[in-house]
């Protein structure tokens, strides 16, 4: 058994696995990101260039720099998990003036430096579910490293756009049963790479129900459409794979998968046998009537957070129950 070690050195967190370096975190590649935050040199933030038309660079920092934050971190502490389970290892040795910077609270808002995000990563792991069951041990102490070790220096979109290997497992199993189960059409994708579940807008139910002016409540009514069929369809597929996870609106990993996988559009009405068939499918999810004011759901602040970083940086990250 060995150990996983992390350290600072000139504005770099980096992990050493055995003979190899790895730099997780580079404060400078950062800085440049962030100073770039209103062109297009990154496309970290081009939905919110293209789709929301903000440029404004302050106005992004004060915006979205959180949730850009949020999932580096997170992603980046999936990673350093990732690791210490794929090498067996028995510890993460953190470097013992790690413990002595004393930033070992949660920080997301503004311009992060390097001890910032450490304290963000060790937070991370500490609530994580394999900390918490014991499945992952942590340390400070005195680490060497030599002057001739290999480092990688990977880019920041490794880490930004990085999926845990848990989810990503799981969202390969339920990819090819949403396929195989109709929920969803091979080729019926949207510009984001993510499956069509379609919304069918009952005008007439709608006006006999007085609803004369739906369209003002059409965007919000659309975000509870999707609720209301991903819960459906992560109840179905609890069942189908006996997972021990909670049914509804849930952050767990077969949710987050859910999420990835399917998006959702306006489509024309149904009409005949077809709207029929159409009626059968939305009952398990497979598709959404509005024909009636659509109820409201109680959605959790970490659901919030991800659908959030899902719909401004098209990324669903997996995050750490307590890291809000």
């Amino acid at each position: 058994m060995k150990n996983l070690q992390i350290y600072k050195k000139n504005n770099r967190i980096v992990l050493l696995d055995g003979t190899e370096a790895e730099v997780l975190f580079d404060l400078n590649k950062y800085n440049d990101v962030l100073e770039n935050i209103s062109n297009d040199k990154y496309k970290f933030f081009r939905i919110i260039h293209e789709e929301y038309k903000i440029l404004d660079k302050k106005e992004i920092e004060s915006k979205f720099l959180y949730l850009f934050n949020f999932i580096l971190v997170n992603n980046i502490s999936n990673y350093i998990i990732d690791k210490y389970n794929e090498g067996e290892n028995s510890e993460i040795i953190f470097e013992d003036s790690i413990k002595e910077s004393g930033k070992q609270i949660i920080k997301l808002t503004g311009k992060l430096d390097t001890e910032d995000v450490l304290g963000d990563i060790i937070t991370c792991l500490i609530n994580s579910d394999a900390y918490l069951d014991g499945n992952l041990k942590m340390n400070y102490g005195k680490i060497n490293v030599d002057a001739d070790i290999n480092t990688i220096n990977r880019d920041m979109e490794f880490f930004f756009y990085y999926i845990a290997k848990e989810s990503l497992d799981l969202r390969n199993k339920l990819l090819e049963d949403l396929i195989a189960f109709k929920y969803v059409k091979s080729s019926k994708k949207n510009d984001k790479d993510r499956f069509i579940l379609p919304i069918y807008v009952d005008e007439e139910a709608l006006k006999k129900k007085g609803v004369i002016n739906y369209e003002d409540y059409l965007v919000n009514w659309i975000s509870l459409a999707y609720l209301q069929m991903l819960y459906k369809i992560h109840d179905y597929f609890v069942d189908y794979y006996g997972l021990k996870f909670n049914k509804g609106l849930e952050n767990d990993n077969l949710m987050l998968a859910l999420i990835d996988l399917l998006d959702v559009e306006i489509e024309d009405y149904p009409k005949g046998l077809n709207k029929s068939i159409e009626v059968g499918r939305s009952t398990s999810g497979k598709c959404y009537f509005i024909d009636s004011i659509v109820t409201p759901m109680a959605l959790s602040q970490d659901l919030a957070l991800i659908l959030q970083s899902k719909d401004a940086f098209s990324v669903v990250p997996k995050i750490f129950k307590s890291n809000r």
